[in-house]
């Protein structure tokens, strides 16, 4: 694979922050629509509260808009084609992200029980009391405080058993295994003589051996790859349109209901192709991001892009607002407003609350961030620096040195320009 000497994964596809930032929002829709209109994700009428409407959306085009599911997969692709990107960026850099990962996840993962925690033990976890009301079957199994301590689950690995408090970790330990997957097919690809082939075989395993998310890692991997490789093709007015057209159909494809009651919905419905349908809608919207200049002008705008930047903290917090403040502006208004109203209600407080927490704990994850790479770098890095070991004075010396070399040299270049004679005309 193509190697990139100075570039760096930073400030390389902005766009991809703003798809980060929406991908985030709608998960928190479909946690919110899955605890106060479930049958907009299952389908079931006897638990619709709006005469259907609900399941009327679920099996809809708009059905994007809650579909979590297609949403997490995002995070995959967005997580392999960050992945390669950072390996163009040279190998040291590579190797730290690679290392500094595990204390990334941890650090999510443990923030956000921490927060679930925190409600358990000031008793602040209403939706058991509203339960009842919002007829919905998520949550069954998590709708109790776990047996075992926060300290146990903090030793025992993490990223596995931190699920008990909050049911959003359950992606992390994809994330971790997802990302050694991708650096895999990375480094055996760049010891391939035909790398495109490659990254196929591995989507190829990983649909064969029934693992999606790996799946989507490799084909954030593939995007990537042919970014950097400028195989992506330019769309037009035409051609991306119907890239984001068919990206947002596929995203949203129904989960949960049968898509043949639906006549929005013509592909084969099965449970184990539904995953792989949202894997190419995914993909279709991030090459619309990258290559379809409307798109990519939306996915830039400021407001998704702050959006984007703070997508971390608000994951970490989300589920702790669905289980607290919402439930309890939902009991609130549910006497005087009635149920869809006080859904709203509790729906628009608990997104504004995570936003407001949002802007204040992402600095905090930021520099936790900082303080692992800080780390790193006294730990591992110092003997590989070239000025490590030498004094100030022989460093400047050096450094004068080059100047001198360089000035030189762009003399010698003038006085043969100089000495060059002159072109016929």
């Amino acid at each position: 694979m193509e190697r990139m000497k100075n570039g760096t994964a930073a400030g390389e596809l902005s766009c991809l922050t703003g798809v980060r930032g929406i991908m985030n929002l709608i998960v928190m829709l479909h946690h919110f629509s899955v605890t106060f209109f479930s049958a907009c994700f299952y389908g079931v009428e006897e638990w619709s509260h709006c005469d259907g409407m609900d399941i009327t959306l679920g099996k809809s085009p708009l059905a994007f808009l809650v579909n979590g599911n297609s949403a997490v997969i995002e995070f995959f692709i967005l997580s392999g084609i960050g992945i390669y990107l950072m390996s163009c960026a040279g190998e040291s850099r590579f190797h730290r992200f690679l290392t500094l990962r595990y204390f990334k996840l941890v650090t999510l993962t443990v923030v956000s029980a921490f927060f679930v925690m925190a409600m358990w033990k000031l008793d602040a976890v209403v939706f058991l009391d509203v339960w009842e009301k919002l007829k919905t079957p998520w949550f069954d199994g998590w709708a109790s405080e776990p047996a075992t301590s926060f300290g146990r689950h903090l030793l025992n690995r993490p990223l596995d058993s931190m699920v008990d408090y909050s049911a959003a970790l359950w992606p992390m330990r994809y994330f971790f295994f997802g990302t050694f997957f991708c650096a895999a097919v990375i480094w055996l690809g760049n010891r391939s003589r035909r790398p495109a082939l490659f990254i196929a075989l591995a989507a190829v395993l990983t649909i064969h051996i029934g693992e999606p998310y790996y799946c989507a890692c490799v084909a954030g991997v593939a995007l990537a790859y042919a970014y950097k490789k400028n195989r992506l093709p330019k769309l037009t007015w035409w051609s991306g349109g119907l890239c984001l057209l068919a990206g947002l159909y596929l995203f949203g494809y129904p989960t949960m209901i049968s898509a043949d009651t639906s006549p929005w919905y013509v592909l084969l419905y099965a449970p184990g192709m539904t995953v792989y349908y949202h894997i190419l809608g995914a993909s279709l919207l991030c090459l619309a991001a990258i290559a379809f200049k409307p798109a990519e002008k939306f996915f830039q705008m400021r407001a998704v892009q702050w959006m984007g930047k703070h997508s971390a903290a608000a994951y970490v917090i989300h589920y702790t607002i669905v289980i607290s403040l919402s439930p309890l502006v939902f009991e609130k208004t549910f006497e005087t407003c009635g149920y869809v109203p006080a859904a709203f209600c509790a729906i628009g407080a608990g997104l504004a609350a995570i936003y407001l927490i949002a802007f204040g704990l992402q600095p905090l994850l930021d520099w936790l961030y900082r303080l692992y790479q800080a780390a790193y770098t006294r730990a591992f890095s110092i003997e590989d620096q070239p000025n490590a070991g030498r004094g100030k004075e022989d460093i400047q010396r050096s450094c004068d040195s080059d100047e001198r070399i360089e000035e030189a040299e762009h003399h010698r270049a003038g006085l043969l320009q100089r000495r060059e004679p002159p072109a016929n005309v």
